[in-house]
């Protein structure tokens, strides 16, 4: 049987307690286990099924790098769209440009 991405991060669960994140800041620390990810990104797929995006289609993240942006990413992928990172640098003239040019159907962002 051949290995697909999406079929890669649908098995992540499979590892069970392990940790797949660490994420530090400078006061805490926190830990996500393969089950957890696993978890998050699957409602974040099925999320997105939900408000129809399909497979193939674009979904920007322009969004700070953390654990939920790892999930969102994934979910994106286990629900066969396209993760389109954004760099949260961006001016606003180059994001609104490549936002025109990008076809995207959603995009994902924190407050």
């Amino acid at each position: 049987m051949s290995e697909t991405l999406q079929r890669l991060v649908e098995s992540l669960g499979e590892e069970g307690t392990k940790t797949a994140l660490l994420a530090l800041d400078r006061s805490s620390s926190r830990t996500w286990s393969y089950r957890e990810l696993a978890q998050r990104s699957g409602t974040f797929a099925r999320g997105l099924a939900r408000t129809g995006i399909r497979p193939g289609e674009n979904v920007a993240l322009f969004a700070q790098n953390r654990p939920e942006w790892i999930a969102a990413a994934l979910g994106v992928l286990r629900d066969g769209a396209v993760v389109m990172p954004l760099d949260v640098q961006l001016g606003d003239e180059d994001l609104a440009h490549i936002l025109a040019d990008s076809a995207a159907r959603a995009i994902v962002t924190t407050e």
